[in-house]
């Protein structure tokens, strides 16, 4: 690109809040060639997973941050077999939050628009005799399997694969989900899982309602049946929870969590899909959780604390 006397890099933690990506070092790179008169970075989610992101921003406006300082202030090493993978410190906060105030503006919403605050419920599940049998017919000695294996039969599923069919099966969740689903005239419902999608269109079928599925293999525009969506009433939304940007759902004020993506940055945007600077109103966010030490209430608990979900650190605890 040729050079510009203005740069303006919108929801700038996706693509160049990682200081290791190669967007992010095209963009570093042309900053530094060009430095142009103005530059402004903006984004809705300015903590990501970790204080990486903060770092990425201050060098994209020019602070001589050194990587190893940032990391000894902020992170700790875990051991997993020959390699060290940093983990956030506990506590840094408030020190992070004074940074990003230090760079820019941070406005609120409540700081510009009337709006209330918004309600979030959690209800706990046990597992049933059906899922407990599964779980363990399908014990794996590698970590990552074992517990994506859980984490997906805690919803009724289990993706197939050469050797094995696949299982949809009802969960403890299902009868839950029919009465919220029918109570409300519009709804949105997110599941990481797109078996666990496919699951619940059939089990939504007998309402006789629109269904409106939005997941990363469909072949209409995530917007355009966004749109279809918002044009409908008496509609159920299902949406992939990594299928998180590029539409608006704000006519919606109801949105429930089935099962979470690993993601924070992907949840706090799923969240953000049926917000609106013009609603006077709050939204409502239902979590349903399998109870006990449960792969559902390990990464509700990781994305509380505004981390991703990564099973590698999870099984080594």
């Amino acid at each position: 690109l040729p050079a510009y006397e203005a740069v303006i890099i919108d929801e700038v933690h996706m693509a160049f809040g990682n200081h290791k990506s190669q967007t992010f070092k095209a963009m570093l790179g042309y900053l530094k060639a060009h430095n142009p008169q103005c530059l402004w970075i903006l984004t809705g989610t300015p903590f990501t997973a970790t204080s990486w992101s903060v770092y990425s921003y201050g060098l994209l406006l020019g602070k001589a941050w050194k990587w190893h300082d940032w990391k000894r202030e902020f992170f700790y090493d875990v051991r997993m077999g020959q390699r060290l993978i940093p983990q956030p410190k506990a506590g840094k906060e408030k020190h992070l939050q004074t940074i990003i105030r230090s760079l820019g503006t941070v406005i609120d919403l409540k700081d510009v628009a009337d709006v209330v605050d918004d309600e979030d419920i959690i209800e706990s599940f046990p597992l049933n005799a059906e899922q407990k049998r599964f779980i363990q017919e399908n014990f794996d000695p590698l970590p990552i399997v074992r517990y994506t294996y859980q984490h997906e039969l805690e919803q009724g599923v289990l993706k197939g694969n050469k050797f094995k069919e696949s299982l949809s099966f009802p969960s403890p969740k299902d009868k839950r989900l029919l009465e919220l689903v029918t109570d409300s005239h519009r709804v949105v419902v997110v599941c990481r899982y797109l078996d666990q999608l496919y699951k619940y269109e059939k089990l939504f079928t007998p309402l006789k309602r629109p269904i409106v599925s939005i997941h990363g293999q469909m072949k209409e525009v995530a917007g355009d049946a966004a749109l279809r969506a918002e044009n409908k009433h008496n509609v159920i939304v299902l949406i992939q929870s990594d299928t998180c940007t590029g539409y608006s759902l704000k006519s919606f004020d109801t949105m429930i969590f089935a099962s979470m993506s690993y993601s924070f940055v992907n949840y706090d945007q799923m969240r953000s899909r049926i917000k609106a600077m013009e609603k006077k109103c709050g939204c409502q966010y239902i979590h349903l959780l399998t109870e006990g030490k449960s792969m559902d209430k390990a990464i509700y608990d990781c994305i509380q604390k505004k981390q991703d979900f990564l099973i590698g650190i999870y099984s080594a605890s």
